[in-house]
């Protein structure tokens, strides 16, 4: 009984002795870049996307329009991207084409001349999709006295050994009453990339408050050619893409909305 008293007291005193103050100011008006853009071998038309930081209690950003906006290759081909709305800037349709093995930057040009850019970054080869499938299982439910029935999907790739688990369609909706479809994109990107945004990842997930980090700023990969001290914020990622589709056809068990069905008709 000692020993659970004192394993409590530690525990607390422990929690007590991780919190440290962190006074925010919310007062400021200082607005940063913010950049979000993507290039990869896929066909469609590219995307960036420009606008300013807002204040903390301010839940949205700021649009910037009237940017000049390109995506240069390491041969020397460029395309200028259209605004298409105020903060949104496309390339065309039959526009500039990545392609796996080149490598790609981004430069962004303010009305008043200020100028971004990123180093360039090379489109990765493709990791192919091995297989896509899935499995009728039964979960149990922690919460519930019986088990949920429903598809669990899982993907194989050929650079990995181990089963990768996606996710799980119970039989509590009508999407298994007929027939189901799932298709998985998955994107090759750099080692920056990756960090850059898991870290992002970390920051906006609901950890355990016991291990919780203080929020802090997250660099990109886009830089003031004059000012390199700037604090900007987002990505251009330059990726590889491969997908693949499954269909599975219709539950062979009666699905929760079909009983929830018949429950009502016969209680009509």
């Amino acid at each position: 009984m000692f020993l659970i008293k004192y394993i409590l007291i530690v525990i607390v005193l422990l929690g007590f002795a991780c919190k440290e103050e962190f006074l925010l100011d919310i007062n400021t008006n200082e607005t940063h870049l913010v950049v979000d853009g993507v290039i990869t071998n896929e066909a469609d038309p590219y995307t960036v996307k420009l606008s300013l930081s807002s204040q903390v209690n301010l839940n949205n950003t700021i649009p910037l329009s009237g940017y000049s906006v390109k995506i240069i290759d390491d041969l020397g081909n460029a395309e200028s991207l259209k605004e298409t709305s105020p903060d949104v800037y496309n390339t065309d349709m039959n526009g500039l084409q990545g392609k796996i093995g080149l490598s790609y930057k981004l430069l962004n040009k303010s009305h008043t001349g200020t100028e971004y850019e990123t180093y360039f970054q090379k489109i990765p080869q493709i990791i192919e999709i091995d297989s896509l499938y899935a499995s009728y299982e039964n979960k149990e439910l922690v919460d519930d006295s019986y088990e949920l029935s429903g598809y669990q999907f899982f993907i194989d790739t050929k650079e990995s050994e181990t089963q990768r688990k996606l996710h799980f369609v119970d039989n509590n909706s009508r999407r298994l009453n007929i027939r189901y479809s799932t298709l998985v994109r998955q994107y090759m990107i750099n080692e920056e990339a990756y960090l850059f945004w898991n870290n992002i990842e970390n920051q906006i997930s609901l950890d355990n408050v016991l291990y919780a980090s203080q929020p802090y700023n997250v660099e990109g990969n886009v830089y003031n050619k004059n000012n390199p001290n700037e604090k900007i914020f987002g990505y251009f990622t330059v990726g590889s893409v491969q997908q693949k589709r499954i269909f599975v056809d219709r539950s062979i068990v009666t699905t929760s909305y079909e009983v929830y069905c018949i429950k009502q008709i016969l209680q009509a």
